[in-house]
């Protein structure tokens, strides 16, 4: 009888707390700093083999009965979410209710203990290395005659590799040939300049228009739009060589040749300044199923003069665009 009678007392008792205290266990528990009085949570003396010693220790833990249960259970909503023991605190609030506050207290005591005392380092974003990396941009140089030029990238982003080897400022002296032979200061002949490196800010790529390929026909369709832009035979070959065999993992893929954006996104000065030139940055994402998409407009390059062309690629996990 007298387990009945402390029964109904504590059931009393959280009634008495507050008839919204269902409606607050849905609430996303928030952070506390009270180190205080998650102590005295862990302090408090249960016997669960006398009740009313238990409702007399619920009292003298707050000097209100009525409120003290409440107490613990808005204590339990507030528990931080990125402790790793806040749902299961949630979930066990209808022991709370029923008497068990202390035991349960003592359960989950150590481990908050410890959260409260050596808090857990943020969790730490870890980024693709692929979605940022620029992959293999090379510079050819076409001089009408062989001359001295002096190529300088203005490359913000990260991990920066280029060959021939130079500084940080990715800056080049080299002699150029009009059959783009490349020779460095050191007397090391190249048929181009290469670069690549991670970028912070892929903001300047747009995905408005593009073309969706099947991986079928992907070399077909890089030799007839990389013509359009002005790529000779062996650019050609040298871009497919190396981008085709990366096109062949997925059935379908959006493919987007940036020009005029690449160009203002990452400068490249040239000295003497060449006639015409070329930077194109195929962007490329792999895709379940054929979609459409609003087909690309490309400008046809023409060369004239001293000429310099570059490509490069960067391939994305996934893109989004609207379908047409």
């Amino acid at each position: 009888m007298k387990y009945l009678i402390a029964l109904s007392s504590l059931v009393l008792l959280f009634i008495a707390c507050g008839n919204n205290t269902i409606e607050e266990q849905q609430l996303k528990p928030t952070p506390i700093d009270s180190t205080a009085k998650a102590d005295s949570i862990l302090k408090l003396k249960y016997d669960k083999t006398n009740w009313s010693v238990s409702i007399k220790e619920l009292a003298r833990w707050d000097s209100c009965k009525a409120r003290q249960l409440d107490s613990v259970i808005m204590f339990v909503l507030k528990l931080p979410s990125n402790w790793g023991r806040t749902r299961d605190a949630i979930f066990g609030l209808d022991s709370l209710a029923y008497g068990q506050i202390y035991s349960y207290g003592r359960k989950i005591g150590d481990d908050y203990y410890a959260y409260l005392h050596n808090p857990p380092p943020p969790p730490q974003i870890v980024e693709p290395d692929y979605y940022h990396m620029t992959e293999k941009p090379v510079i050819y140089l076409y001089p009408t005659k062989e001359m001295q030029v002096n190529v300088k990238l203005d490359f913000n982003g990260t991990d920066l590799y280029t060959w021939p080897k130079v500084g940080e400022a990715a800056e080049w002296d080299v002699t150029a040939r009009p059959d783009g032979m490349l020779t460095d200061t050191k007397g090391d002949q190249f048929p181009y300049l290469f670069w690549e490196g991670k970028q912070r800010n892929l903001s300047w790529i747009d995905n408005t228009s593009g073309f969706v390929v099947s991986s079928l026909s992907v070399e077909t369709f890089l030799q007839e739009k990389l013509k359009v832009l002005g790529l000779n035979p062996r650019e050609r070959a040298d871009f497919i060589t190396y981008w085709g065999p990366r096109m062949h993992k997925s059935g379908y893929y959006f493919i987007r040749f940036e020009t005029v954006n690449y160009a203002k996104a990452i400068p490249l000065s040239i000295t003497p300044a060449p006639t015409t030139m070329q930077r194109i940055m195929m962007v490329f994402a792999p895709l379940s199923s054929d979609r459409k998409v609003k087909e690309q407009s490309l400008t046809p390059f023409t060369r004239k003069g001293f000429t310099v062309i570059e490509w490069g690629g960067i391939e994305l996990p996934s893109v989004t665009f609207k379908e047409f």
